[in-house]
This record gives C-alpha cells, sequence and structure tokens, in this order.
C-alpha cells in the first residue's frame, strides 16, 4: 500500500505542472461558457505568438552562453 502510494506521489510531482494546467483550465471552463470555444482558443494562441517567438530567440542564446 505504501509503495503505490509512494508511485502516486513520486507521478503526481512529476506532473505538477500539467495537472494544474488541466484544473486551471477545468476552472475557468467551467466558470465561462465562452472560454472554451474555438474562437477564443485562437485568440490567445494569436496573441501569444510575439512573446512566444521572443522566449525561443532568448532560450537560443543562453543555450549558447551568448549572454
Amino acid at each position: 500500500m505504501t509503495s503505490l502510494r509512494s508511485r502516486l506521489r513520486l507521478l503526481a510531482l512529476h506532473n505538477a505542472t500539467l495537472l494544474v494546467f488541466v484544473l486551471v483550465l477545468a476552472g475557468f471552463g467551467a466558470l465561462s461558457p465562452r472560454f472554451l470555444t474555438g474562437t477564443n482558443l485562437v485568440n490567445v494562441l494569436v496573441q501569444s505568438a510575439a512573446t512566444a517567438v521572443t522566449a525561443i530567440g532568448m532560450t537560443f542564446v543562453l543555450l549558447t552562453a551568448g549572454v
């Protein structure tokens, strides 16, 4: 029993970010009927595209030690 409990705890710790993301997504989806629509998801992707491109560029700079 403790082995199963420790395995579940370890699995939850390794996937904590994904679990929190799913909980937040489900929470906002339950609070607003328009949150999980295709239009809203496309809008979020379009608005975050510039930030994603900048973050990828900054990641390459950090990986190549070009700070």
